[in-house]
């Protein structure tokens, strides 16, 4: 099996924040790793988009989008693909990176089989537009968003959108600090 080592992307390269922070939380856990005899052995586990039954994250914020009918507006032309990982598949990705590195303490592996000090992308290769799969989680549970009733508005808009609202909250906030 051929095995991909993708680097840990930081500020500026990395160009989102909460990236970079989970990429200094890797950095920590892969620095943690031992490497004498009977010292702790560490290994990232590092899933895409998570989704599934008791989500209180991406499938709940789809579910209640598509309730409140906010699947009707979607930013950009609605192709861009994502790769979402069922919950179930994370925990399973967990319980074997575990016994990997059980299995070290014992019988060292070899270096391509190695888990102790590696991370790893978890996902469930299914490639599928972003706002395809947003419009199946609300359709299967009652709120179907029917392709035509569908507004696209472009990025750049969605950019802008986006701008003026981040200046209307810290021009709001900054009024707030002054006060506080």
């Amino acid at each position: 099996m051929a095995m991909t080592l993708y680097p840990l992307l930081y500020l500026p390269a990395q160009k989102e924040i909460y990236s970079h922070t989970k990429a200094l939380g890797d950095q920590l856990v892969l620095d943690s790793n031992g490497t004498t005899l009977g010292s702790m052995l560490t290994a990232c586990i590092r899933p895409s988009g998570i989704f599934g039954e008791g989500d209180e994250g991406t499938t709940k914020s789809m579910v209640e989008n598509a309730a409140a009918g906010k699947l009707r507006f979607q930013i950009g032309n609605g192709k861009n693909l994502f790769d979402f990982t069922f919950n179930g598949n994370v925990v399973y990705a967990h319980i074997l990176a575990a016994q990997a590195l059980l299995r070290s303490h014992v019988t060292p592996p070899p270096e391509d089989l190695r888990v102790a000090g590696e991370g790893f992308i978890i996902m469930d290769d299914e490639h599928i537009p972003f706002w395809e799969f947003a419009c199946a989680i609300g359709a299967a549970v009652g709120h179907p968003t029917k392709p035509e009733e569908i507004y696209h508005i472009p990025k750049v808009v969605g950019l802008v959108m986006a701008i003026i609202a981040e200046w209307v909250v810290w021009a709001t906030s900054l009024d707030a600090r002054s006060r506080g």
